[in-house]
Formats: structure tokens, C-alpha cells, sequence
């Protein structure tokens, strides 16, 4: 794709997901843990290789377009918005850019009011300890993005 427009995006977590997988790169395997969510995922959730977020793993991105994908599916997606943390660790809303999308004009998280209550709600229950300190649109998503190539590209050897 053409990074920051357009990203791969690695599903960790496919939408409806009810315990948390997460990549282990000693296997190269996606395996289960031990964290349960408190309802099913309203979203697809992964992250977007080659990029470093402030809690020191890839930025993380969520998809929130239906379809069934698997754990481990990389998809091409395009940022629509930025949902921003209060403890930094934010989260890049998406939509399915690869023909798998049900909102093929939708350019702006803005534009999806029912995606983005969805989304903050799960997130209040899973994580009522971390605040969500507001919301950003796809050019705040692109930037967010472009500092997390550059990070990691800076804490290569």
C-alpha cells in the first residue's frame, strides 16, 4: 500500500472475538491468552507492521467493517480516524480498503457515529482505567502514523 494513506493491517483479534490473541514472534504463531473481553469485539483489531507506538509494540489499529476474517489475516486498509488514549497508547480506526468494506465513500470517522459509540463503549469496559481523551480524523490518523514509521525506523540498529 502507500503508507500513511493506505496500511497493512495484521488481525490479531477478528471482530466478534470474545479472548485476546495476540502474534508471538518466538512461535510465529497467533496464540490465545488468558484475557477475556467483556463482550465481543465490536471491530477487527490488530496492528500495522513496521511502526512503534509509545508502549513499545506496533501501532494498533482497529477495522470496524463486518466480514469474517481469521487471526493472522493482513488486510489493506485506509485510516479514517484516530481514537486517542489518555495514557498515549492510540488506537487508528480503519476501514477495509481491499474491496471488503460496507462503507466504500466513508473517508472520515466522523461520518460513522454508530462505529464510533460502538468502539468507545467496548472500550469502557474493557479498559475503564484508561480514559479515552478524545478523537481524531484521518489526516490526525495519517500523522499518528507517519511518527510511528518514523519511531521504528529510528530504533532499528
Amino acid at each position: 500500500p502507500a503508507p500513511p494513506v493506505l496500511v497493512h493491517a495484521v488481525i490479531e483479534n477478528p471482530r466478534g472475538s470474545t479472548r485476546r490473541v495476540r502474534y508471538d514472534a518466538a512461535s510465529g504463531r497467533f496464540e490465545p491468552t488468558s484475557v477475556a473481553f467483556p463482550w465481543p469485539l465490536p471491530a477487527h483489531y490488530g496492528y500495522i507492521p513496521a511502526t512503534l507506538a509509545v508502549d513499545g509494540a506496533a501501532l494498533d489499529i482497529v477495522v470496524p467493517d463486518g466480514g469474517v476474517l481469521p487471526a493472522g489475516a493482513v488486510i489493506v486498509a485506509r485510516p479514517v480516524g484516530v481514537l486517542y488514549r489518555a495514557d498515549g497508547d492510540h488506537k487508528i480506526v480503519a476501514l477495509r480498503a481491499d474491496g471488503g468494506t460496507a462503507h466504500p465513500a466513508v473517508h472520515e470517522l466522523a461520518a460513522l457515529p454508530a462505529e464510533r459509540e460502538a468502539l468507545a463503549r467496548w472500550h469502557a469496559a474493557f479498559r475503564p482505567e484508561v480514559a479515552i481523551s478524545g478523537w481524531g480524523d484521518a489526516a490526525a490518523a495519517r500523522r499518528t502514523i507517519a511518527a510511528a514509521q518514523a519511531a521504528w525506523a529510528a530504533a532499528r540498529p
